[in-house]
């Protein structure tokens, strides 16, 4: 497919470690999702955001036809949903689950609470952010 990402090192991940992650569900709630089940939908509220814990996840985006185009598949580490709850627009992109995920789950508002009493985290997802712009740099690039 044409304009798409195949690989996983297209992602970043927060790298973030197991103390963090214990320290990390005091925020948020644990959430499993079947493999199959869309979990965001593009043009939904952004109203919470999730950080991959185990399994892989397909970023899915609406093509001409209206049909769902994998855009890129994620793993672990992965945060998703942080971009539409930092800038409270609507979802870009639908995420499916391409495997069973584990799923730590944040409100946003657990999130900006999460974010401004952790400053390794807040850290991390700046890091993520920049690299996921990267990444679409590139790309952009790379369709053209």
């Amino acid at each position: 497919m044409e304009g798409s990402l195949d690989s996983h090192s297209n992602i970043p991940m927060l790298a973030i470690n197991s103390d963090l992650i214990e320290f990390l569900f005091s925020y948020g709630q644990k959430r499993i999702i079947p493999a199959g089940e869309t979990f965001i939908s593009e043009g939904d509220d952004s109203n919470n955001c999730f950080v991959l814990l185990d399994g892989e996840a397909d970023i899915l985006k609406k093509d001409e036809n209206g049909s769902d185009a994998v855009i890129v598949r994620i793993s672990k580490g992965t945060i998703i949903g942080e971009m539409g709850v930092f800038l409270e627009e609507k979802r870009s992109s639908s995420v499916r689950a391409a495997t069973p995920l584990i799923l730590l789950e944040f409100t946003a508002e657990r999130f900006f609470t999460a974010v401004n009493n952790i400053p390794e985290l807040a850290i991390r997802i700046i890091k993520s952010l920049a690299e996921k712009l990267n990444a679409a740099n590139k790309q952009t690039v790379t369709t053209r």
